[in-house]
Protein backbone atom coordinates (compact mmCIF):
# COMPACT_ATOMS: atom_id res chain seq x y z
CA UNK A 1 0.00 0.00 0.00
CA UNK A 2 1.29 3.61 -0.86
CA UNK A 3 1.03 6.40 1.20
CA UNK A 4 -1.07 9.71 0.64
CA UNK A 5 0.59 12.94 0.39
CA UNK A 6 -0.39 15.02 2.76
CA UNK A 7 1.42 18.28 4.12
CA UNK A 8 -0.62 20.78 5.46
CA UNK A 9 0.17 21.60 9.41
CA UNK A 10 -3.05 22.90 11.40
CA UNK A 11 -2.60 25.87 13.42
CA UNK A 12 -1.61 26.26 17.50
CA UNK A 13 -2.71 29.52 19.03
CA UNK A 14 -0.35 29.18 21.70
CA UNK A 15 1.96 32.30 21.82
CA UNK A 16 5.01 30.50 23.74
CA UNK A 17 7.60 29.59 21.20
CA UNK A 18 5.02 30.75 18.59
CA UNK A 19 3.11 27.43 19.45
CA UNK A 20 6.34 25.71 17.89
CA UNK A 21 8.91 22.90 18.17
CA UNK A 22 12.22 22.47 18.11
CA UNK A 23 13.00 26.07 16.43
CA UNK A 24 13.59 28.18 19.72
CA UNK A 25 16.72 29.62 18.20
CA UNK A 26 14.87 30.88 15.16
CA UNK A 27 11.92 32.14 16.70
CA UNK A 28 14.37 33.93 19.24
CA UNK A 29 16.24 35.43 16.71
CA UNK A 30 13.02 36.62 14.41
CA UNK A 31 11.03 37.48 18.20
CA UNK A 32 14.30 40.12 18.82
CA UNK A 33 14.08 41.55 15.59
CA UNK A 34 10.47 42.70 16.67
CA UNK A 35 11.24 43.63 19.86
CA UNK A 36 13.63 46.06 18.52
CA UNK A 37 11.75 47.02 15.69
CA UNK A 38 14.66 46.08 13.90
CA UNK A 39 13.61 44.04 10.58
CA UNK A 40 15.82 42.79 8.27
CA UNK A 41 14.44 43.47 4.76
CA UNK A 42 14.80 39.59 3.68
CA UNK A 43 15.19 36.66 5.49
CA UNK A 44 16.17 33.01 4.22
CA UNK A 45 14.42 30.42 6.50
CA UNK A 46 15.79 26.82 6.01
CA UNK A 47 15.29 23.67 6.42
CA UNK A 48 13.84 19.67 5.63
CA UNK A 49 10.81 19.81 4.19
CA UNK A 50 7.73 19.24 6.97
CA UNK A 51 10.23 20.54 9.83
CA UNK A 52 8.13 23.87 10.09
CA UNK A 53 9.15 26.79 7.61
CA UNK A 54 5.45 27.80 6.61
CA UNK A 55 4.76 27.32 10.18
CA UNK A 56 7.29 29.87 11.23
CA UNK A 57 6.90 32.19 8.44
CA UNK A 58 3.19 32.58 9.62
CA UNK A 59 3.72 33.09 13.36
CA UNK A 60 6.24 35.75 12.62
CA UNK A 61 3.34 37.74 10.50
CA UNK A 62 1.54 37.20 13.08
CA UNK A 63 3.72 38.29 15.95
CA UNK A 64 4.02 41.35 14.07
CA UNK A 65 0.25 42.33 13.29
CA UNK A 66 -1.63 40.58 16.39
CA UNK A 67 1.64 40.25 18.84
CA UNK A 68 -0.84 39.57 21.64
CA UNK A 69 -2.38 36.35 19.61
CA UNK A 70 -5.71 35.37 21.12
CA UNK A 71 -5.57 37.71 23.78
CA UNK A 72 -5.18 40.79 21.77
CA UNK A 73 -8.36 42.59 20.50
CA UNK A 74 -7.32 42.77 16.82
CA UNK A 75 -7.40 38.30 17.40
CA UNK A 76 -9.09 38.38 13.91
CA UNK A 77 -6.32 39.66 12.38
CA UNK A 78 -4.32 36.82 14.30
CA UNK A 79 -6.91 34.25 12.58
CA UNK A 80 -6.87 36.06 8.98
CA UNK A 81 -3.44 35.29 9.11
CA UNK A 82 -3.55 31.87 9.66
CA UNK A 83 -6.52 31.88 6.50
CA UNK A 84 -3.86 33.80 4.64
CA UNK A 85 -6.55 36.06 4.32
CA UNK A 86 -4.39 39.19 5.51
CA UNK A 87 -4.26 42.20 3.00
CA UNK A 88 -0.82 42.91 4.23
CA UNK A 89 0.47 39.04 4.05
CA UNK A 90 0.95 37.84 0.68
CA UNK A 91 2.35 34.39 0.03
CA UNK A 92 3.65 33.67 -3.64
CA UNK A 93 3.84 30.02 -4.88
CA UNK A 94 3.29 27.18 -7.51
CA UNK A 95 -0.12 28.18 -8.64
CA UNK A 96 -0.92 31.39 -6.88
CA UNK A 97 -2.05 34.45 -8.37
CA UNK A 98 -0.46 37.22 -9.96
CA UNK A 99 -3.34 39.78 -10.67
CA UNK A 100 -4.04 38.74 -14.11
CA UNK A 101 -7.27 39.37 -15.07
CA UNK A 102 -8.54 35.87 -15.67
CA UNK A 103 -10.99 34.23 -12.91
CA UNK A 104 -8.38 32.36 -10.66
CA UNK A 105 -6.50 35.70 -10.99
CA UNK A 106 -3.91 34.31 -13.57
CA UNK A 107 -2.71 35.71 -16.94
CA UNK A 108 -2.46 33.95 -20.01
CA UNK A 109 1.37 33.38 -19.43
CA UNK A 110 1.33 32.04 -15.60
CA UNK A 111 3.42 29.02 -15.67
CA UNK A 112 1.70 26.14 -13.67
CA UNK A 113 4.84 24.12 -12.55
CA UNK A 114 7.00 27.04 -11.01
CA UNK A 115 6.51 30.69 -9.53
CA UNK A 116 6.94 32.86 -12.68
CA UNK A 117 7.97 36.44 -13.32
CA UNK A 118 4.11 37.47 -13.35
CA UNK A 119 4.21 36.60 -9.94
CA UNK A 120 7.14 38.29 -9.49
CA UNK A 121 5.98 41.02 -10.46
CA UNK A 122 2.58 41.39 -8.91
CA UNK A 123 4.46 40.93 -5.90
CA UNK A 124 6.20 44.04 -6.49
CA UNK A 125 3.34 45.74 -7.21
CA UNK A 126 1.47 45.15 -4.12
CA UNK A 127 5.00 46.32 -2.04
CA UNK A 128 4.45 49.71 -3.46
CA UNK A 129 0.64 50.11 -2.66
CA UNK A 130 -0.65 51.62 0.36
CA UNK A 131 -0.95 48.50 3.67
CA UNK A 132 -4.46 47.81 4.61
CA UNK A 133 -4.44 47.58 8.19
CA UNK A 134 -0.58 48.45 9.38
CA UNK A 135 2.17 49.85 8.07
CA UNK A 136 4.27 47.00 7.39
CA UNK A 137 3.98 43.93 4.86
CA UNK A 138 5.23 40.96 4.69
CA UNK A 139 5.88 38.73 1.57
CA UNK A 140 6.11 34.53 1.50
CA UNK A 141 8.11 33.47 -1.58
CA UNK A 142 7.25 29.80 -0.94
CA UNK A 143 9.22 28.03 -1.69
CA UNK A 144 12.43 30.29 -3.34
CA UNK A 145 13.60 27.19 -5.30
CA UNK A 146 10.61 26.81 -7.25
CA UNK A 147 11.69 29.96 -8.37
CA UNK A 148 15.00 28.70 -9.86
CA UNK A 149 12.83 26.49 -12.27
CA UNK A 150 11.57 28.94 -13.94
CA UNK A 151 12.66 32.29 -16.29
CA UNK A 152 15.82 34.24 -15.61
CA UNK A 153 13.61 37.60 -15.14
CA UNK A 154 11.96 36.08 -12.35
CA UNK A 155 15.26 36.10 -10.69
CA UNK A 156 16.61 39.65 -11.62
CA UNK A 157 12.67 40.90 -10.56
CA UNK A 158 13.25 39.34 -7.04
CA UNK A 159 17.26 40.57 -6.76
CA UNK A 160 15.90 44.10 -7.09
CA UNK A 161 13.72 43.85 -4.46
CA UNK A 162 16.06 42.05 -1.99
CA UNK A 163 18.41 44.89 -2.79
CA UNK A 164 16.29 47.69 -2.29
CA UNK A 165 12.55 46.61 -0.98
CA UNK A 166 10.19 49.53 -0.27
CA UNK A 167 10.44 50.62 3.32
CA UNK A 168 8.00 48.77 6.11
CA UNK A 169 8.39 45.66 3.91
CA UNK A 170 9.70 42.25 4.61
CA UNK A 171 10.04 39.46 2.27
CA UNK A 172 10.42 35.84 3.93
CA UNK A 173 12.19 33.20 1.16
CA UNK A 174 11.62 29.94 2.54
CA UNK A 175 13.85 26.67 1.02
CA UNK A 176 14.25 22.84 1.85
CA UNK A 177 17.56 22.94 -0.31
CA UNK A 178 19.57 26.47 -0.27
CA UNK A 179 22.62 25.17 -1.21
CA UNK A 180 20.64 25.17 -4.83
CA UNK A 181 20.13 28.81 -4.48
CA UNK A 182 21.41 31.40 -6.49
CA UNK A 183 24.65 32.70 -4.20
CA UNK A 184 23.64 36.25 -4.69
CA UNK A 185 19.91 35.55 -3.29
CA UNK A 186 21.60 33.72 -0.31
CA UNK A 187 23.71 36.43 0.45
CA UNK A 188 21.06 39.22 0.42
CA UNK A 189 19.36 37.19 2.99
CA UNK A 190 19.64 36.83 7.24
CA UNK A 191 19.82 33.27 7.37
CA UNK A 192 16.83 31.79 9.60
CA UNK A 193 17.40 28.06 9.87
CA UNK A 194 15.06 25.44 11.35
CA UNK A 195 16.98 22.38 12.41
CA UNK A 196 15.62 18.56 12.02
CA UNK A 197 15.05 17.19 15.93
CA UNK A 198 16.64 14.24 17.37
CA UNK A 199 14.09 11.50 17.77
CA UNK A 200 14.31 11.36 21.35
CA UNK A 201 12.78 15.42 21.00
CA UNK A 202 10.54 14.99 18.81
CA UNK A 203 9.16 12.19 21.07
CA UNK A 204 9.28 14.60 23.75
CA UNK A 205 7.42 16.87 21.28
CA UNK A 206 4.50 14.78 20.35
CA UNK A 207 3.92 13.80 23.58
CA UNK A 208 3.91 17.17 25.06
CA UNK A 209 1.33 18.34 22.49
CA UNK A 210 -1.14 15.36 23.16
CA UNK A 211 -0.64 13.86 19.21
CA UNK A 212 -0.45 10.62 21.40
CA UNK A 213 -0.21 9.27 24.97
CA UNK A 214 1.21 5.97 24.00
CA UNK A 215 5.39 6.29 24.42
CA UNK A 216 5.76 3.53 22.09
CA UNK A 217 3.93 5.20 19.26
CA UNK A 218 5.27 8.49 20.01
CA UNK A 219 8.90 6.81 19.25
CA UNK A 220 7.23 5.22 16.17
CA UNK A 221 6.38 8.37 14.61
CA UNK A 222 9.39 10.14 15.89
CA UNK A 223 11.69 7.77 14.27
CA UNK A 224 9.71 7.79 10.59
CA UNK A 225 9.26 11.59 11.15
CA UNK A 226 13.06 11.61 10.89
CA UNK A 227 12.98 15.26 13.15
CA UNK A 228 10.01 17.12 11.44
CA UNK A 229 7.58 18.07 13.58
CA UNK A 230 4.93 19.20 10.99
CA UNK A 231 5.44 15.65 9.25
CA UNK A 232 4.52 13.61 12.48
CA UNK A 233 2.01 16.40 13.25
CA UNK A 234 0.23 15.58 9.86
CA UNK A 235 0.47 11.85 10.13
CA UNK A 236 -0.86 11.65 13.77
CA UNK A 237 -3.55 13.44 12.71
CA UNK A 238 -4.64 11.54 9.82
CA UNK A 239 -6.96 8.80 11.37
CA UNK A 240 -6.63 6.73 7.75
CA UNK A 241 -2.07 7.22 8.25
CA UNK A 242 -1.73 4.32 11.30
CA UNK A 243 -3.37 1.80 8.58
CA UNK A 244 -1.29 3.24 5.65
CA UNK A 245 1.84 2.84 8.02
CA UNK A 246 0.98 -0.72 8.80
CA UNK A 247 0.32 -1.90 5.63
CA UNK A 248 3.94 -0.28 4.45
CA UNK A 249 5.52 -2.09 7.04
CA UNK A 250 3.91 -5.27 6.19
CA UNK A 251 5.33 -4.72 2.75
CA UNK A 252 8.69 -4.28 3.88
CA UNK A 253 8.88 -7.42 6.23
CA UNK A 254 7.46 -9.65 3.62
CA UNK A 255 9.42 -8.33 0.62
CA UNK A 256 12.64 -8.86 2.53
CA UNK A 257 11.73 -12.17 2.52
CA UNK A 258 10.07 -12.59 -0.91
CA UNK A 259 11.66 -13.26 -4.46
CA UNK A 260 11.74 -11.80 -7.58
CA UNK A 261 8.35 -11.64 -8.88
CA UNK A 262 6.65 -10.03 -6.13
CA UNK A 263 9.46 -7.40 -5.70
CA UNK A 264 9.29 -6.40 -9.62
CA UNK A 265 5.07 -6.37 -9.01
CA UNK A 266 5.83 -4.23 -5.95
CA UNK A 267 8.95 -1.69 -8.14
CA UNK A 268 6.13 -1.49 -10.74
CA UNK A 269 3.65 0.06 -8.77
CA UNK A 270 6.28 2.60 -6.63
CA UNK A 271 6.81 3.31 -10.57
CA UNK A 272 3.10 4.06 -11.45
CA UNK A 273 3.02 5.96 -8.73
CA UNK A 274 6.22 8.37 -9.06
CA UNK A 275 4.86 9.84 -12.37
CA UNK A 276 2.13 11.49 -10.24
CA UNK A 277 2.97 11.85 -6.79
CA UNK A 278 6.66 11.27 -6.44
CA UNK A 279 6.56 12.57 -2.87
CA UNK A 280 4.45 9.58 -1.88
CA UNK A 281 7.18 7.44 -3.26
CA UNK A 282 10.10 9.00 -1.39
CA UNK A 283 7.78 9.17 1.61
CA UNK A 284 7.05 4.89 1.16
CA UNK A 285 11.53 4.81 0.88
CA UNK A 286 11.49 6.68 3.94
CA UNK A 287 9.74 4.49 5.93
CA UNK A 288 11.11 1.61 4.38
CA UNK A 289 14.91 2.61 5.82
CA UNK A 290 13.24 3.26 8.75
CA UNK A 291 12.39 -0.43 9.24
CA UNK A 292 15.87 -1.22 8.18
CA UNK A 293 18.01 0.96 10.19
CA UNK A 294 16.37 -0.60 13.67
CA UNK A 295 17.33 -3.66 12.00
CA UNK A 296 20.98 -2.35 11.42
CA UNK A 297 20.87 -1.43 15.13
CA UNK A 298 19.41 -4.50 16.45
CA UNK A 299 21.94 -6.67 14.67
CA UNK A 300 24.79 -4.78 16.25
CA UNK A 301 22.93 -4.95 19.75
CA UNK A 302 22.37 -1.12 19.84
CA UNK A 303 18.43 -1.65 20.44
CA UNK A 304 17.01 -5.16 22.14
CA UNK A 305 14.46 -6.78 20.39
CA UNK A 306 12.27 -5.93 22.96
CA UNK A 307 12.50 -2.59 22.79
CA UNK A 308 12.20 -2.41 19.26
CA UNK A 309 9.39 -0.50 17.47
CA UNK A 310 8.85 -2.22 14.03
CA UNK A 311 10.66 -5.81 14.36
CA UNK A 312 8.54 -8.00 16.88
CA UNK A 313 10.87 -11.23 17.19
CA UNK A 314 14.39 -11.90 16.04
CA UNK A 315 15.51 -13.37 12.63
CA UNK A 316 19.03 -15.24 12.76
CA UNK A 317 19.25 -14.63 8.94
CA UNK A 318 19.14 -11.02 9.46
CA UNK A 319 22.62 -9.71 9.67
CA UNK A 320 24.13 -6.26 9.96
CA UNK A 321 25.70 -6.82 6.40
CA UNK A 322 22.49 -6.94 4.95
CA UNK A 323 20.58 -4.34 6.89
CA UNK A 324 23.78 -2.09 5.16
CA UNK A 325 23.12 -3.46 2.08
CA UNK A 326 19.61 -2.83 1.69
CA UNK A 327 20.49 0.90 3.69
CA UNK A 328 22.70 1.21 0.48
CA UNK A 329 20.29 0.14 -2.12
CA UNK A 330 17.65 2.45 -0.61
CA UNK A 331 19.71 5.51 -0.80
CA UNK A 332 21.22 5.05 -4.07
CA UNK A 333 17.25 4.16 -5.32
CA UNK A 334 16.12 7.67 -3.51
CA UNK A 335 19.60 9.48 -5.25
CA UNK A 336 18.34 8.37 -8.64
CA UNK A 337 15.00 9.04 -8.49
CA UNK A 338 15.49 12.46 -7.32
CA UNK A 339 18.05 13.14 -10.17
CA UNK A 340 15.30 12.17 -12.72
CA UNK A 341 17.13 8.17 -13.23
CA UNK A 342 14.42 6.48 -15.00
CA UNK A 343 12.02 5.72 -12.17
CA UNK A 344 11.08 2.02 -13.04
CA UNK A 345 14.88 1.45 -13.88
CA UNK A 346 16.11 2.70 -10.54
CA UNK A 347 13.30 0.89 -8.07
CA UNK A 348 13.89 -2.64 -9.90
CA UNK A 349 17.62 -2.27 -9.03
CA UNK A 350 16.84 -1.24 -5.51
CA UNK A 351 14.82 -4.52 -5.34
CA UNK A 352 16.87 -6.29 -6.48
CA UNK A 353 19.94 -4.81 -4.32
CA UNK A 354 18.23 -5.63 -1.21
CA UNK A 355 19.56 -9.12 -0.32
CA UNK A 356 16.89 -11.60 0.78
CA UNK A 357 16.54 -12.69 4.08
CA UNK A 358 15.51 -16.54 5.16
CA UNK A 359 12.24 -17.50 7.10
CA UNK A 360 14.66 -19.14 9.87
CA UNK A 361 13.91 -17.29 13.55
Amino acid sequence: MLLNSETSVQPTKNVTNWGMHGADLAVGLLQGDIDKDNFNRSYLITGPEAVGKRTLATRFAQAIFSPNGEQNDSYSIYDAIEKEEFGDVAWVRIGGACGGNRADGTCHVHPKRFIGVCQIRWMVRKMNTKSFNANHKVFVVDSINDLSLGEEQSFSALLKQLEEPPPHTTILLLSANPDNLNLTIRSRCQLVQIPAMSRDLLRDAILKSNLTENIQSATKYAAIAKGRYGRAYTQLTDPAYEITLNSILEDVESLARAGSQDRMNYSERLAKAWRNEPEVVLETLNIWKAWWREALQITTDVVPIELSIFHHQANSQLTSGIALQALAALEEAENNLQTNVNARLALDMMMIDIPQVSNTH
